[in-house]
């Protein structure tokens, strides 16, 4: 499978989410066979977040499954699929208690597993732009 031309869609056509809900930014790149995508996020407003220090790392399982969301939604673009669901998070590693403000950060995904019975596995992570990971690990997706 191809992945779209650039310019990538806007994150926001693909998830299920609006308004502050949407926290994927930008799609940077999507691998050659749909099986990974590398997006762009960042937060400004603590208030909504209820934290001055920044974004309480557990918001990060969800950026990295709206990633996956995004991943999913371009590859069954065509095929009538309506929704994925988070089932379970395993081996997820917590390297830090925030992710900070004002901080271009990178979110990736990689599609491990795609099963015949709409399991898929997905191994992802959020790392700035020096490299340093603020979290990673794997998560299951029911898709229907």
């Amino acid at each position: 499978m191809n992945p779209p031309p650039e310019p990538y869609p806007d994150p926001s056509t693909l998830l299920p989410h609006s308004g502050p809900m949407v926290l994927i930014r930008k799609i940077q790149t999507i691998g050659l066979g749909c099986d990974s995508i590398a997006c762009q996020t960042g937060f400004s407003d603590p208030a909504f977040f209820g934290s001055e220090t920044g974004v309480p790392i557990p918001w990060g399982i969800e950026i990295i499954a709206q990633a996956c969301a995004i991943l999913i939604s371009i590859r069954k673009r065509d095929s009538g699929i309506t929704q994925g669901r988070l089932l379970k998070c395993k081996s997820f590693t917590f390297h830090t208690t925030h992710l900070p403000f004002n901080a271009s950060l990178l979110v990736s995904a990689q599609c491990k597993s795609e099963g015949s019975n709409g399991l898929w596995t997905f191994q992802g992570s959020i790392a700035d732009a020096s490299g340093f990971v603020f979290i990673n690990g794997d998560m299951n997706i029911l898709v229907q």
